[in-house]
């Protein structure tokens, strides 16, 4: 049964990592085939906003609500008082960090900034999204959770086209972001309308306040983990012009489109992980996470070698100038993305184990590197410096995350 279920989550998680890359492929080759970098740029200007800031209103939570679901599931009445705790707790920090945008959008000096105004809604409705389909995935309603994941991708992405090909402004992007996560939220609630219920009036104080301990020192490893691969396109605008930090940007986005991949094998094997740990089986967690690391590996090589064969004949039919400097960028990139998929899939296997204060100095840590190693090569060697920043700083966290997790298994004295 639980083959039959790890085949099944696969399968779904494929179909759903293939569309999401397919939209993303649609949308980056598309607008920069039409020519219309500047709405790619904007948009990316918004999509960073979009994912930094719904990791600040999630405050955590969506890691600490799968652990305990996963550990607690099939108890609907703990899972009820998990999730709906949850849910509380985040319809505050999300609140607070939507109004704390909308307020800034009136004194930010930015052609966009008038468009944040609206993001700031889509990100309240981003952070609730975030903690559902945890819950979604803690369940073990995968194949809801992957075609949720897929449906956001494939309205985003049809909104966007739908305004740029209305001929609306770079501004009106924002509502497709809006767009995007009402119809989501709407469809999560429907799916957790048993769990859910009158969060406000039903949420246990014992389990907020577990969510708000947890979340709070996990909040630093889930702000860093996404922007990561953003860091370097923020420096580099401070170095380049426009036109080149487009050309990353794209760059960029192919990387992180790759990495989720690694990603979604993350959100399969975290509730194994977590119950392994839990009932303390540690040939178990060796396995399993072993397992996973070399699927991830696998297959993210295969799909990186064949985006490295494509690449070049993708940049020839679109004519952009600078192709070859495109083409080393991203085989630059592309060495670190094999290398950190090997470790995505463990990525928060130092929260599970019970640290989550490790779990965020570890990204942290890399992170700095990474900041580091970008002021070093980019005021001499540009894009490719940046390029070459990121990727030495995956290799840092393949290499220091297993010694961690290694060290600290093995002091784990309920495990034997």
């Amino acid at each position: 049964m639980s083959n039959r279920l790890s085949v099944s989550n696969t399968s779904w998680a494929a179909i759903s990592f293939g569309t999401q890359a397919l939209m993303g492929l649609i949308l980056n080759f598309g607008l920069m085939w039409g020519n219309s970098q500047e709405a790619l740029g904007s948009f990316n200007f918004y999509y960073a906003f979009f994912v930094l800031l719904g990791q600040a209103g999630a405050l955590g939570v969506q890691e600490t609500s799968l652990k305990h679901v996963s550990q607690h599931h099939p108890d609907d009445v703990t899972v009820k008082d998990i999730s709906r705790s949850a849910m509380g707790l985040v319809s505050m920090s999300s609140g607070l960090v939507a109004f704390c945008l909308f307020v800034m959008s009136f004194l930010l000096d930015h052609v966009l900034a008038p468009g944040l105004r609206q993001l700031a809604l889509a990100i309240f409705l981003f952070s609730l999204n975030k903690v559902g389909m945890a819950i979604l995935n803690g369940r073990h309603h995968f194949k809801s959770f992957a075609l949720l994941q897929a449906l956001r991708s494939i309205l985003l992405v049809c909104s966007v086209y739908g305004i740029v090909l209305s001929g609306y402004t770079n501004v009106h992007l924002s509502w497709a972001f809006l767009f995007t996560e009402t119809v989501l939220f709407c469809t999560i609630f429907f799916l957790l309308l048993k769990d859910l219920g009158h969060w406000f009036r039903n949420a246990p104080k014992k389990w907020r306040d577990l969510h708000f301990a947890d979340g709070v020192r996990l909040l630093p490893h889930c702000l860093l983990s996404e922007a990561f691969l953003r860091i370097d396109v923020l420096m580099l605008s401070f170095f380049v012009n426009l036109e080149i930090l487009g050309r990353y940007s794209f760059v960029a986005f192919c990387a992180e489109g790759i990495l989720q991949l690694p990603y979604f094998i993350k959100n399969m094997v975290t509730p194994q992980l977590a119950r392994h740990i839990f009932h303390g089986e540690r040939t178990e967690i060796h396995r399993t996470a072993l397992k996973a690391s070399l699927i991830s590996l696998s297959l993210t090589l295969v799909l990186t070698i064949s985006l490295t064969i494509l690449f070049p004949i993708g940049l020839r039919m679109m004519g952009l100038t600078g192709a070859q400097a495109i083409y080393d960028w991203w085989k630059i990139l592309a060495i670190g993305v094999v290398i950190y998929s090997i470790t995505v899939p463990v990525e928060n296997i130092l929260y599970l184990l019970g640290f989550p204060k490790l779990q965020s100095v570890f990204l942290a840590a890399i992170t700095s590197v990474n900041v580091f190693l970008n002021l070093m090569f980019i005021p001499d060697l540009g894009a490719g410096g940046a390029a070459m920043a990121t990727t030495l700083s995956f290799l840092s966290g393949a290499v220091i995350l297993p010694v961690m997790a290694f060290i600290l298994l093995r002091k784990q004295t309920r495990l034997t």
